[in-house]
């Protein structure tokens, strides 16, 4: 469950600041995109479509969220016909990486985020799905520069050091994925993400109680966060107490249906 996380959560909304009816109407939108309400959001990125057909981010936006949900199809639809229409957008490439990522599609995934890259060189989400993306494949040595090359443009992105984690523990070296995992909390101690990730190490080093405080954490910060849920669920499971896994891994389930599958066995497990 560790590998998973990374591409998750990398997607490419931009809060506008103008002040016009329409572009309060996107501004609302990418603010409930933030807040994970992803069905008002998808509505109020539909409002917008209607009264700006010609602009792209508004698809964007629609793109993003079925990439969340695991609607991938559509949201790849969506996004060929935006980058059809504006090959240069730097944002619709990279989160066409992630779907091309997420369908393994490795080599795709890798062509769009080197092309949005070139775009924005300095777009650290771009920067961060490709380091991602060359872990999935095993590019270990491309994965630690592109993460370094991250965080030497901004030191302070909590994601990038996060990931680079994520590397190092796959790689065995517990001591370099902890400081970097701690320094991501350190940077923003608001990241479900960061405690979500940093519990599922302590999930996989067998230190169960840990990974129950990480995500305790998280869901101090997101009470209906699914993915700190059904985690928990899993450390509950492992530690023995199997109807508190039961608890979890359902509720997780009830917020988001799109982790049935991937918790099936789980939840299997501790019901028997």
């Amino acid at each position: 469950m560790i590998s998973k996380i990374l591409i998750y959560f990398f997607v490419f909304i931009t809060v506008s600041n103008a002040q016009t009816d329409n572009e309060s109407i996107y501004k609302n939108a990418s603010e409930e995109f933030q807040k994970a309400n992803y069905k008002e959001a998808f509505i109020l990125y539909d409002d917008y479509i209607k009264a700006e057909p010609d602009s792209l981010k508004g698809y964007l936006g629609k793109a993003n969220i079925l990439i969340l949900i695991k609607q991938n199809d559509d949201a790849l639809a969506i996004l060929n016909t935006v980058i059809s229409k504006n090959p240069n957008s730097a944002s619709a490439l990279a989160s066409r990486g992630v779907i091309y990522t997420l369908k393994g599609d490795y080599a795709y995934a890798i062509e769009d985020f080197k092309k949005s890259i070139e775009i924005e060189p300095d777009n650290t989400v771009a920067l961060n799905s490709l380091g991602a993306t060359y872990l999935r494949v095993g590019y270990i040595d491309e994965a630690i520069e592109t993460f370094n090359k991250s965080i030497e443009i901004n030191p302070n992105n909590s994601e990038s050091f996060r990931n680079r984690g994520v590397l190092y523990f796959n790689l065995k070296d517990t001591t370099k994925a902890f400081a970097d995992m701690d320094r991501a909390i350190e940077i923003n101690p608001k990241d479900i993400n960061a405690y979500n990730t940093r519990g599922a190490l302590y999930k996989e080093s067998g230190k169960y109680q840990l990974a129950i405080n990480d995500y305790n954490k998280a869901l101090e910060l997101d009470g209906n966060n699914a993915e700190s849920y059904c985690r928990r669920g899993v450390a509950y499971l492992f530690l023995g107490d199997k109807k508190k896994a039961i608890e979890d891994i359902e509720k997780g389930i009830a917020l988001n249906p799109a982790y049935k599958e991937e918790m099936q066995d789980y939840l299997m497990e501790a019901k028997n």
